[in-house]
């Protein structure tokens, strides 16, 4: 991703933090606590929040990959949703064939959820064998995600997060 734009996004997420706890303010000026999540919410949407990836033992490849991963239902917008299932993520390449995938069990899942201030979110690290590093490095990617709910419900994430893997000397 150009220079450029990384700096774009990265000046939106900073706007949006500073302005989303506001926007959960109460007339007091408190923030307002989460809405318990009630018993019929089921998933429709999967956001996904990926970081650029990192050279987690300095070889000079990009080999691991932090994903938040962020669930909605459409009629309950209050906040994100816990779901817990089996989460495949699939790196995928310009011409739209996977490269390399994840399977993340639901025991994973259910320890992987962190409470913010959006809602419930799930924080991966999704690591690159290294076996495939070099052949991955240097070319650009997508990221995207589908979720099998325990009760066998299947929803995909609407789009992906493009990124690069950096390379040694590129």
């Amino acid at each position: 991703m150009p220079r450029l734009t990384m700096t774009y996004l990265a000046a939106a997420g900073l706007v949006a933090a500073a302005i989303g706890p506001a926007a959960c303010e109460s007339s007091s000026g408190r923030i307002k606590p989460l809405v318990s999540q009630p018993a019929w919410v089921r998933p429709t949407s999967i956001v996904l929040n990926v970081e650029q990836p990192e050279d987690r033992n300095s070889d000079g490849y990009d080999d691991t990959i932090f994903v938040t991963v962020y669930v909605f239902d459409a009629d309950f917008r209050s906040q994100s949703i816990r779901v817990e299932g089996t989460y495949v993520f699939a790196l995928v390449d310009a011409d739209g064939l996977v490269a390399l995938d994840w399977e993340v069990p639901p025991e994973v899942v259910r320890d992987g959820y962190r409470i913010e201030a959006p809602g419930p979110m799930l924080r991966l690290r999704l690591t690159i064998p290294q076996d495939r590093v070099m052949e991955l490095g240097g070319y650009p990617f997508t990221l995207l995600a589908r979720l099998t709910t325990s009760d066998g419900q299947v929803i995909e994430s609407s789009g992906g997060s493009s990124f690069s893997l950096r390379q040694k000397g590129r």
